[in-house]
Parts: C-alpha cells; sequence; structure tokens
C-alpha cells in the first residue's frame, strides 16, 4: 500500500485512512476504511498492519462473493 500524508494527524491509501490522535499521554492510531472503523493500535506501524491485513482480507471476499454469482 502506499501512503499519502493528508495532515500532521491523517495518512490514507485508497478507500484507507490511519489518523492519530493523543488520549490523555496516550497516542492512538484508529484505522478506517471507507467511514468504518476496522481497528486501532498504539503506534502507526502496527496500524498499517491492520489496515494491510483489512485489504488482503478484504480482496479475497469480494473475489468469493463474485466467484458464486455476487454482483460488484
Amino acid at each position: 500500500m502506499k501512503w499519502n500524508k493528508v495532515s500532521s494527524y491523517c495518512i490514507r491509501s485508497g478507500a484507507y485512512r490511519i489518523s492519530k490522535f493523543n488520549l490523555g499521554d496516550v497516542q492512538l492510531f484508529q484505522v478506517y476504511h471507507g467511514e468504518r472503523l476496522i481497528g486501532d493500535a498504539r503506534d502507526g506501524n502496527a496500524a498499517r498492519k491492520i489496515a494491510e491485513k483489512h485489504e488482503k482480507t478484504h480482496k479475497r471476499e469480494e473475489s468469493a462473493s463474485l466467484a458464486i454469482g455476487g454482483v460488484k
């Protein structure tokens, strides 16, 4: 995945977005696919891995759906 910086608190790759925020002394990274929250992590690398894993799973599910007569 190729990530592009949107702001100092957000990066984006296609339909995926990682938003960084602070909650007290804790820095959190929330991972979104479109508008849906798909996970969170305490560091940026772990957040990117969540998005990469979701992308692979999402593509497999979409391919399987189309193979059994689903409509894209």
